[in-house]
């Protein structure tokens, strides 16, 4: 049996599939399943259909139909470099830590009102009570007015997750 041949044998999932491409492939985003889906959920890798992925690349090929969810090690053999798979990799996971970490980062104050606050990089942020929860808001440096999130949040903790997101967001939109 020849080296292709054994490979295919041993192949799981779409790459034992002759008509899905195995090479060739662009990442097109990435994702923290955790954050996606609540947290310890884990999605199944679409192309070896076995490996549980945490930190999940979507994968598109101009000659697929579709977009696959794809853990690091597929991905890397899909777009033909590891590093650049693992690299994404390193940084989902570097921030799904910093986003842990978050409620418990030094800094974190409570007003007067009750209202846990921190400024990070001259951000302002804060968590207020509203609607039977609680709600992010974000002041931008050199604002006076904050930004308010839509999503209402059942716990503080919650909430200031929900400010590192709201942080990370405006920082992006504003770059």
């Amino acid at each position: 049996m020849n080296h292709e041949a054994k490979h295919v044998a041993l192949a799981r999932g779409k790459w034992s599939q002759p008509l899905v491409p195995h090479r060739g492939w662009t990442c097109v985003d990435h994702y923290d399943a955790f954050e996606a889906h609540g947290d310890e959920e884990f999605e199944t890798c679409e192309m070896c259909e076995t490996t549980p992925i945490r930190f999940v690349h979507l994968m598109e090929h101009p000659d697929y139909a579709g977009q696959l969810h794809c853990g690091c090690v597929c991905a890397g053999h899909m777009e033909q470099s590891k590093v650049r798979a693992e690299t994404r990799d390193k940084g989902m996971r570097n921030r799904a830590v910093k986003r842990t970490k978050f409620p418990t980062r030094k800094g974190w104050r409570v007003s007067v009102r009750g209202t846990p606050h921190i400024k990070v990089d001259g951000y302002h942020l804060m968590v207020v009570h509203r609607k039977g929860g609680f709600a992010v808001g974000v002041t931008p440096p050199g604002s006076t007015e904050p930004i308010w999130g839509q999503r209402i949040y059942k716990a503080a903790v919650d909430a200031q997750l929900g400010c590192f997101d709201a942080l990370e967001y405006i920082r992006n939109k504003r770059n």
